[in-house]
């Protein structure tokens, strides 16, 4: 492996002298800089994997969905640890490491997965010690975070759908006012806008994209009408 910046190749080279190391095994890597030898230590980390036993150790609110390669993605809020993570089963059941999302505290206690036309996952959630409605985008090996909404408490019950050109929007519940909102993805950020505000409203929203305007993003919205107790749709 080389990585380097600039216009000349320094006169730095690593060799992996240890092989075939298991998590917690010590490894030794040489390092050679202007022709003087190094040798640098450290342990292999541990690995987490799902478990059989996921859902009665760890899990809580999650999502799921299958990419086009019929690989299965979940995330999900670990209740134990109070954080957010992700993990992929591949084609032949193996499910590859867990990822951390979001190690902020609480972060993930309502979460919705969705891929984009590429497969690319991402992932709208609730951020329960700021009351804030929260985005991250799996891009270029590692998890891209931003806040969407962060005035009062927002966020509950996300609903994350792609547009035609890929850009997130999310229904959510507007906790303070109890209002239905949808956020949607534009340059510099995200637009706001306020769905319905007639009562409490806006809770366990679901969001689909039409699927036959193949031309547009259009969407519909399920949510509850908790005020008068029924079940409302928006489009």
């Amino acid at each position: 492996m080389t990585a380097y910046d600039g216009l000349a190749v320094p006169d730095t080279s690593a060799t992996l002298l240890t092989t075939n190391a298991t998590p917690g095994q010590m490894i030794q890597v040489q390092l050679t800089k202007g022709g003087v030898p190094q040798t640098i230590n450290f342990v292999a980390p541990q690995l987490e994997r799902p478990s059989a036993n996921l859902g009665r150790s760890s899990g809580g609110p999650n999502d799921i969905a299958y990419d086009a390669a019929g690989r299965l993605h979940v995330a999900y809020y670990d209740r134990a640890a109070k954080v957010l993570k992700y993990a992929v089963q591949e084609t032949g059941g193996l499910w590859s490491v867990v990822e951390t999302i979001d190690n902020s505290h609480m972060a993930g206690e309502y979460v919705s997965l969705a891929l984009d036309s590429t497969g690319a996952p991402g992932v709208a959630y609730y951020d329960g010690n700021n009351g804030d409605l929260k985005y991250a985008k799996y891009t270029n090996g590692s998890w891209e975070k931003v806040t969407v909404d962060s005035v009062q408490n927002v966020g509950m019950y996300p609903s994350l759908v792609f547009s035609r050109g890929n850009g997130p929007i999310i229904s959510y519940y507007h906790r303070t006012k109890m209002d239905l909102r949808m956020a949607t993805s534009q340059v510099g950020g995200f637009s706001i806008t306020t769905v319905d505000s007639a009562g409490d409203v806006g809770r366990w929203t679901s969001m689909v994209m039409d699927p036959n305007r193949t031309d547009a993003s259009k969407m519909a919205i399920a949510y509850e009408d908790t005020s008068n107790g029924d079940t409302k749709y928006a489009i």
